[in-house]
């Protein structure tokens, strides 16, 4: 291949060379990162002849060899101009090379003025003239004050010895101190573990919300409005209304980018980054790790760490003002000949030269409000000199450390499955160091934790995690089971106890607090308003001081994380522990009436529930009262049974728990009799369910109850369908053939490390393989940064990249994508791949191109990135596609893109959109387009974040009511696709009167399903009837689920819709009424909604009396509400007055004829009605006028007149 003649600047030629040198060479510091391909796969004919080419390139390849921080990339021509100077002679240099001498250029770049003065001037501004006496009395303070240090006759010289001498102190302190070599164990009490043998790796998430360039990955965008403006910034002329419909805002995402490991933050780091995590997430034990390997190995080009505490830090500035962070290391050492000031000095300008020292502070949460701003400030003096790293809470605020131009950010992420079997390793073999037989434990603990939802959320924290490991090994050493609620209070047991072990007394916490947060707890749970997961300081407050306790200690511990420092919220830090302490309430009560009355509360509200399994193992006067209650509720059962599956958890955590009180067969008698009902009922349910997802979710809890019972249901192979017998041979192991008595879970065989039915308590599958990771990542993108993009090894690079999207090096796959000459899937792939990250002016300039592009893959994958990015397209020309197109899923995608962008149109814009939209709506229910109406509903699904009700206008609601009507009258001459959409916009359209036109669908729908006719048609006919059914029931289900309840439970459609409501929302439905996930009633059957009879209401002589003395406006107002409630339905007569009339200005404005709409027209010759305030004043004055006649207002009344109304939920 022939190198092409390249247009470039010579230094990004240069520095292009250069890097990719030092790519293909590799790097014997990155043995774990040496690319995957050999030297002689290199040629400089690979270089690309584009100037913005090019600058991606090496921009990237320097970014991701770690050379050049991220947040500095667009220095990259001046750092290519410096390598030219530097390396001008010189072909090859290694990444190392290159690394020192561009971080050594950006520092010194970047450096600001002194804020501090010069460790000469510092000793000549001192009093040399004090006495010796003065200087030993200020030796007896270890935290001297900067402005009281004697002079010293030769400073650099001092304070240089000072420094080594405190160093070397400090690096015994590392290799020698336990405190350094070893951490605390996660039990208070046990001896520390050695760290090395311990520490696992953290995921660490960049936090790029703070970029300017908020294009570099769509995930960098915190609001939508600011994202949707910065999209104009590229087109001045473009004027923003900020004033956009809050369904039009497409949602937020998040902030948080790629996924870094420390070793690389550091090396990235170019001043300072802060780390952001939870409590127990491991940020004092990362900095303990890292202070240590820097100690013993080095890490990068650092091998001198500082760790400074802030909260001592913050104490000692209290009293020292002027003491820096540095001096305070020095004095903190606990050496008294060693002069902290001049040591401090000196090490500054050491660490300007070599950039060697690693300065961490621990703990920024832990510093005071008030000493916040003298703590930043000195810490900004110190990072002019040193590059740094902090951590701190969420809570702490570490947003007000964003103060200098490079801060870099990183959030610790969640435990990886990979490290949290590590820990589980770890912690397994220092406890049986001498014995090979329990190592098999860890995975075992590790499925156990993963099978609870409640524990898995814990084990996202390492300590928790690692405290878990204890209670499960105590656990086998004595062959008991556990359930979730022992190993939370076991938790919580040693929360107590940390205090006493750490020396901090006033952190204790007592039974008392436990209590106080117990009655807390549950007031929040059981209280008359829905729990919200902040809560204020003083709310604790106040459940503290009923007990005479002061709430601090309850702050300071892990149970609670601080929300918002600005207003004092705090919030607890695991799900799990807020249902635990309100459940240690409900089985501490002593009145047993009032525990039975919570039982029936709880066992209604799928969130209030767990709270009933915990209260279950804590105390047996509780379990004895849900022994009670779970009969009753068995003959009183919701109708899609919910409460049959939770009363079924319950008994297995009550029964397990009966088990290992008493550790005999026969305490258990009440609740295996209380079993067989409940087993039986889920059995007939698993025969009798046509949903698969039902049946596997009783097949699921029958093999926590009674395996043996399903293994011996699985003999009789004949009365099985394939279905049910692959769940329970996944479920229930073969070799379960003892009998029922002795297979039920709880008894010490189950805990055994060889029980044969471990699979029956849950899923125990854990993959211990690490998926394609950054790293792997990384290389094939610097390899792809090296090659032309005809390169034959371009297609091998991007098929290996393919599904795993890339953060940097994003814009090099993104000048692939652009590359015409390509293949048409090798571009597709090039642009998932880089869809998210690339930079906004290239994706622009790529979807620019969407109307060259002839293939409709292509097309496709740039409307999906058009999406993604928010990228504006021609509306001229989406309007023409969308109406000409005849790919569905083209003109499905056009769509999309034509109706996600609304946020970012101007206001002209969104008026055109929607009135191209209506008229599309219009053309699909008036000329039975079965294309355009597949089209729009698909787009403007019910449970789509896409709402269909504003771009849609009066007309077409007035469409969408004619298209119902025509369907009650003449179900089969309307187009099915065309009915679905006229729900849709019913249901969605700003009147909501429409629910008795949608119940007349529905059963227009379900007679033609139930006719001769339908039963004559094919089964395609027969399907798409019953669709039609089942959407207008998830309309009904949006607006007025009561009414679904007066179907027949063999009515299928509607029990599909009522089931799907259950799934999503967490409903309880019973044969009268419906309650929503927190237990509170939603709905309630309504059956009258069928037409009224005249004499029903009101008695015809009383009416033509009251229109004969009313004057022309009263009397036609009055009329027409007459006719709406008379001719119409009942439920006008118990709907609000705004949604009556409604329904008459819908049905004025419809072109369909019909008696109601005539007696409406004869009310008002001008064709419509009054504006609703002066119809409803009219309505008020007629009341007004027979106050003093009973007889007649109580004939009022019945037609919903004069009677107080309230709004519904």
């Amino acid at each position: 291949m022939e190198a092409k003649m390249i247009d470039a600047p010579a230094p990004l030629q240069k520095a292009f060379a250069l890097l990719a040198n030092a790519e293909v060479a590799g790097d014997p510091d990155r043995s774990a990162e040496r690319s995957p391909w050999q030297p002689q796969d290199w040629d400089l004919s690979s270089r690309p002849d584009d100037d913005a080419d090019l600058r991606h390139r090496v921009e990237s390849l320097a970014v991701l060899l770690g050379i050049l921080p991220r947040r500095c990339r667009w220095e990259i021509n001046s750092v290519a101009e410096m390598w030219c100077e530097q390396f001008s002679e010189r072909p090859h240099v290694s990444v190392d090379e290159l690394r020192s001498v561009t971080r050594h250029w950006l520092r010194k770049r970047y450096r600001r003025p002194a804020t501090i003065p010069s460790f000469r001037s510092i000793t000549e501004s001192t009093c040399p003239t004090r006495s010796t006496s003065t200087r030993d009395a200020d030796r007896s303070d270890p935290l001297p004050s900067l402005a009281g240090r004697p002079a010293q006759a030769d400073c650099a010289a001092e304070g240089e010895q000072h420094c080594v001498y405190g160093l070397q102190t400090w690096f015994e302190h590392l290799h020698r101190k336990q405190s350094w070599t070893h951490i605390p164990s996660v039990v208070p009490g046990d001896k520390p573990v050695p760290i090395d043998e311990m520490f696992v790796e953290l995921e660490l998430h960049e936090d790029r919300s703070d970029e300017e360039d908020d294009d570099a990955d769509v995930e960098n965008m915190s609001e939508a409005m600011p994202r949707a403006a910065s999209h104009f910034a590229l087109n001045p002329q473009r004027t923003i209304d900020t004033m956009v419909p809050r369904s039009l805002v497409p949602r937020s995402t998040s902030t948080i980018g790629s996924t870094c490991d420390i070793r690389t933050i550091i090396s990235r780091t170019l001043q300072r980054c802060v780390i952001v995590g939870a409590p127990g997430s491991g940020k004092s034990t990362l900095i303990q790790w890292l202070a240590h390997t820097i100690a013993e190995s080095g890490i990068g080009e650092f091998d001198i760490p500082i760790v400074i505490q802030l909260k001592d830090y913050a104490q000692a500035i209290a009293e020292h003002p002027d003491l820096s962070p540095l001096q305070f290391f020095f004095a903190s050492l606990g050496n008294e000949n060693i002069d902290s000031n001049a040591a401090a000095c000196w090490l500054r300008g050491a660490s300007d030269d070599r950039n060697r020292v690693l300065l961490m502070c621990d703990g920024w949460d832990e510093v005071s409000a008030a000493q916040r701003d003298n703590v930043r400030e000195q810490l900004e003096i110190e990072s002019d000199h040193f590059i740094t790293l902090i951590t701190s809470r969420p809570a702490g605020l570490p947003q007000s450390l964003r103060d200098r131009e490079h801060v870099d950010f990183y959030h610790i992420g969640d435990l990886p499955l990979h490290s949290m079997i590590q820990l589980a390793n770890n912690l397994v073999r220092s406890r049986y160091r001498n014995s090979h037989a329990r190592r098999g434990d860890a995975k075992q603990i590790i499925d156990q934790v993963r099978a609870s939802d409640e524990l898995q959320t814990l084990a996202k924290h390492p300590l928790f995690l690692g405290q878990m490991v204890h209670v499960f090994l105590d656990a086998y050493q004595v062959q008991a089971m556990l359930s979730s609620t022992k190993v939370i209070a076991q938790l919580v047991a040693w929360m107590q106890k940390r205090p006493h072990f750490s020396g901090n007394a006033s952190g204790v916490i007592t039974q008392q607090h436990l209590q106080a947060l117990s009655r807390f707890a549950y007031n929040r749970r059981f209280g008359h308003q829905r729990e919200h997961a902040q809560f204020h300081e003083t709310e604790l407050q106040r459940a503290t001081a009923s007990f005479g306790i002061s709430e601090s200690a309850i702050l300071e511990s892990r149970l609670l994380d601080r929300g918002c420092t600005m207003i004092d919220e705090y919030h607890f830090s695991d799900p799990a522990f807020p249902t635990f302490f309100a459940a240690l309430q409900v089985a501490e009560m002593d009145d047993v009436d009032a525990q039975a009355a919570l039982f029936d509360h709880a066992i209604q509200s799928e969130h209030r529930s767990a709270i009933l399994y915990h209260a279950a193992v804590l105390s047996e006067r509780f379990r004895n009262v849900c022994l009670e209650r779970t009969k009753h509720w068995l003959r009183h059962g919701d109708s899609f049974h919910q409460i049959l599956l939770r009363l079924a958890k319950l008994a297995v955590v009550s029964r397990d728990a009966q088990w290992n009180t008493y550790q005999n067969e026969s305490t258990m008698i009440e609740w295996s009799r209380m079993i067989a009902p409940i087993r039986n009922q889920l059995w007939r349910l698993t025969q009798q369910s046509r949903d698969p997802n039902v049946r596997r979710l009783c097949i699921e809890t029958l093999a926590g109850l009674d395996p043996a019972f399903l293994h011996w249901k699985s003999r009789s192979r004949d009365v099985l369908d394939d279905f049910v017998l692959r769940l329970i041979q996944r479920l229930v192991p073969d070799r379960v053939s003892v009998p029922a008595s002795s297979c039920l879970p709880g008894m010490p065989s189950i805990a055994s490390h060889d029980d044969p039915r471990s699979e029956t308590m849950g899923h125990c599958c854990v993959a211990c393989t690490e998926p394609f990771g950054r790293i792997q990542r990384e290389q094939w993108v610097r390899r792809l940064a090296v090659l032309r993009p005809d390169h034959p090894d371009v297609k091998h690079c991007i098929d290996s990249l393919a599904g795993h999207p890339v953060g940097q090096g994003a814009n090099v796959v993104m000048e692939i994508a652009m590359t015409r000459n390509l293949p048409d899937d090798l571009r597709v792939k090039a642009i998932e791949i880089s869809m998210h990250s690339a930079d906004r002016e290239l994706a622009q300039s790529l979807v620019n191109q969407i109307a060259d592009e002839q293939s409709p893959l292509l097309q496709s994958s740039l409307l999906r990135l058009a999406i993604t990015r928010q990228i504006l397209l021609d509306l001229d020309w989406l309007e023409s596609r969308i109406k000409s197109g005849t790919s569905n899923a083209l003109k499905s995608l056009r769509l999309q893109a034509y109706c996600d962008t609304a946020a970012g149109r101007t206001t002209k814009e969104r008026q055109r959109m929607s009135r191209f939209l209506s008229e599309l709506m219009l053309s699909a229910l008036k000329h039975a387009e079965s294309s355009v109406s597949e089209l729009l509903l698909q787009h403007f699904r019910l449970d789509g974040d896409q709402e269909i009700s504003c771009w849609i206008d009066h007309r077409v609601v007035s469409a969408a009511t004619d298209c119902v009507v025509r369907f009650i009258h003449s179900p089969s001459l309307q187009p099915i696709d065309a009915v679905q959409l006229a729900a849709n916009v019913l249901v969605n359209a700003p009147c909501d009167g429409n629910r008795v036109h949608l119940n007349k669908t529905l059963d227009a729908a379900l007679g033609m399903l139930s006719s001769d006719e339908s039963k004559a048609r094919s089964g395609s006919d027969a399907i798409r009837w019953e669709r039609t059914a089942k959407f207008i029931a998830d309309c009904l289900i949006k607006v007025d689920p009561g009414s679904l309840l007066r179907y027949e439970a063999s009515c299928r459609p509607v029990q599909n819709a009522l089931q799907d409501a259950v799934r999503k929302h967490g409903w309880l439905i019973f044969s009268d009424h419906i309650l929503d996930n927190d237990g509170i009633e939603i709905a309630v059957r309504s059956d009258a909604w069928t037409p009224l009879d005249r004499g029903s209401l009101a008695d015809a002589d009383v009416i033509d009396e009251i229109v004969h003395d009313l004057p022309p406006r009263q009397r036609n107002d009055f009329l027409s509400y007459w006719h709406m409630v008379s001719e119409g339905d009942a439920d006008y007569a118990l709907t609000e007055r705004e949604r009556v009339h409604e329904a008459i200005c819908t049905l004025m404005a419809s072109d369909l004829n019909t008696e109601l709409s005539e007696r409406l027209w004869s009310c008002y010759q001008e064709g419509r009605p009054p504006s609703f305030a002066s119809w409803k004043k009219n309505l008020a004055r007629v009341v007004q006028r027979y106050e003093d006649r009973p007889e007649v207002l109580a004939h009022l009344q019945q037609l919903g007149l004069g009677i107080h109304k309230r709004k519904p939920r």
